[in-house]
C-alpha cells in the first residue's frame, strides 16, 4: 500500500469549454419541438439562423423556397438576382450546426422538397443541399436546365379538407359551340389531395409542419391563389357566360375591328420574340415574366363586342385559406407532436403593401414570426458584405 500523498500527479487542465446551447434531455424523438429547451442539458443540435436579417434559432428547422416565374422576373434582378436568393440560403444551411435536422420545400404551382423527411445538417447533407438549390432557374449554355419546382413529392394529408376538392370542367360535343353542355368532372382521389392553384406554400406550410419543424423561415413575392370547390351554380354561371360569348364571336369575328385586332396581336407576338432574341444576342437569359409579357409590351385588347373567352375558375378567400392552414397546424402540433405552434418567419421579395397584409395574417394561427420586406438591392448588399467577410 502507498500513501496516496505520496503519488506525484500531472498537472491537469480543469477550464471546461463553456456551452451556450441547452435543450432538454430525453424528452422525444426527432421534431420534439421548442417546448422542449430549458429542461437542462447541453445540446448540439440547435442552431442560430439569420434569414436575411430574420434571427431565430430551431433543432428542426424549415426552409421554404418560392420558385414560381415571378420571383426570376426583372424588378427582381432577373436570373442573377434569384442566383442571390439561392446563395445567401445556402450559406443559412452551411452555418447550421451537424446535429440539426433541416429540409427544403421548394414551390411554385408544383411542391418539391429536398429530401422526404428532415435530415441532419453533415457535411454531405449540406452539400448536397447546394447542389439542391442551385438547380432552380439554372441558365447555363443558352437554356435553363432546370427551372421552378417539379411535381410533388410530398403531398400533405388534406383529405379531410372539401374546400380543396376542386373539380374539373368536361365538355361534351364543340366545345366552340355556343349550346356545347359543361359537367363537372370528378378528379381522381391523389389529385384531391393536392388541390389546385398556384403559388402552393400553402402545401409547403403543412408539409413542413407535418415533419415537426420548429422554425419555419420562407422567402417569397406573392401569396397564394388557391382554388375552391365548385358548385352546380358555379357550373350554370359558366355556361351562361360561354353561350354569350361563343354568339357574340360567330356574330363579329370576321369584322373589320376583329379582323384588325388578329393583325395587331400578331405585330405584338413578334415584338415580343425580337425582344427575346436580343437578349439572347446579348449573351443573356430570356425574360420571364409570369404575368403580363415580357420587355413591358401590352397586349391588344380584343373589340368590345367580343371581349375575353370565359374562365372556370374559382379561388378561396384570404379569411378561407388562413383559417384552412390555420386550423390544419393547430391540430398538427396539439394532437399530433403534442408541443406548441413554430414561428413562422416570412421574407417579402418586393412584395406590395397587400401581399404584405396577406402574409402577416398567414403569420398569425403560428407562435410568432417576423416579417421583413426586402428588395434586389438588399441581396445585392448581402452578397457584397459576403464577398468583403471572405477576403477579410
Amino acid at each position: 500500500m502507498t500513501n496516496i500523498s505520496q503519488i506525484n500527479l500531472p498537472d491537469i487542465n480543469v477550464n471546461i469549454p463553456v456551452v451556450d446551447s441547452m435543450v432538454s434531455v430525453g424528452t422525444g424523438g426527432v421534431g420534439g419541438g421548442r417546448g422542449g429547451f430549458g429542461a437542462g442539458g447541453v445540446d448540439f443540435s440547435k442552431s442560430a439562423v439569420d434569414f436575411f436579417g430574420i434571427k431565430d434559432n430551431g433543432e428542426n428547422v424549415a426552409f421554404i423556397l418560392d420558385t414560381a416565374k415571378s420571383m426570376v422576373e426583372k424588378q427582381r434582378g432577373d436570373v442573377a438576382g434569384y442566383a442571390r436568393v439561392k446563395e445567401e440560403i445556402t450559406k443559412m444551411i452551411n452555418n447550421l450546426k451537424p446535429g440539426t435536422l433541416f429540409n427544403i420545400y421548394a414551390f411554385d404551382d408544383n411542391l418539391e422538397t429536398f429530401r422526404a423527411n428532415p435530415v441532419a445538417a453533415t457535411e454531405a447533407n449540406r452539400q448536397a443541399a447546394a447542389r439542391w438549390i442551385d438547380r432552380f432557374w439554372k441558365y447555363e449554355n443558352g437554356r435553363f436546365s432546370y427551372q421552378g419546382a417539379r411535381g410533388f413529392s410530398v403531398i400533405p394529408d388534406l383529405t379531410d379538407l372539401p374546400i380543396l376538392r376542386h373539380n374539373l370542367v368536361r365538355v361534351s360535343g364543340d366545345k366552340d359551340d355556343p349550346d356545347a353542355v359543361f359537367e363537372l368532372q370528378e378528379r381522381t382521389p391523389e389529385q384531391q389531395k393536392i388541390g389546385a392553384g398556384s403559388s402552393r406554400m400553402d402545401l409547403a406550410i403543412l408539409a413542413a409542419t407535418e415533419r415537426g419543424a420548429d422554425a419555419i423561415f420562407m422567402i417569397t413575392d406573392g401569396t397564394p391563389n388557391l382554388r375552391r370547390a365548385v358548385t352546380e351554380k358555379d357550373l350554370k354561371n359558366f355556361q351562361k357566360r360561354h353561350h354569350d360569348y361563343q354568339k357574340a364571336f360567330a356574330k363579329n369575328k370576321d369584322s373589320k375591328e376583329y379582323r384588325q385586332y388578329q393583325e395587331d396581336y400578331k405585330e405584338f407576338k413578334k415584338k415580343v420574340a425580337d425582344y427575346q432574341a436580343d437578349r439572347r444576342r446579348r449573351g443573356l437569359p430570356p425574360e420571364i415574366r409570369e404575368g403580363g409579357w415580357p420587355g413591358g409590351f401590352s397586349a391588344p385588347n380584343p373589340p368590345k363586342d367580343v371581349g375575353w373567352s370565359p374562365s372556370f375558375s374559382h379561388y378561396m378567400s384570404t379569411a378561407e385559406l388562413v383559417k384552412m392552414i390555420g386550423d390544419r397546424v393547430k391540430e398538427i402540433y396539439r394532437e399530433v407532436h403534442k408541443t406548441q405552434l413554430p414561428p413562422l418567419h416570412v421574407v417579402g421579395y418586393s412584395t406590395g403593401d397587400k401581399e404584405q397584409a396577406i402574409m402577416e395574417s398567414l403569420q398569425k394561427p403560428f407562435k410568432g414570426g417576423k416579417f421583413r420586406k426586402i428588395t434586389e438591392k438588399d441581396l445585392q448588399k448581402m452578397s457584397d458584405d459576403d464577398k468583403k467577410d471572405n477576403q477579410s
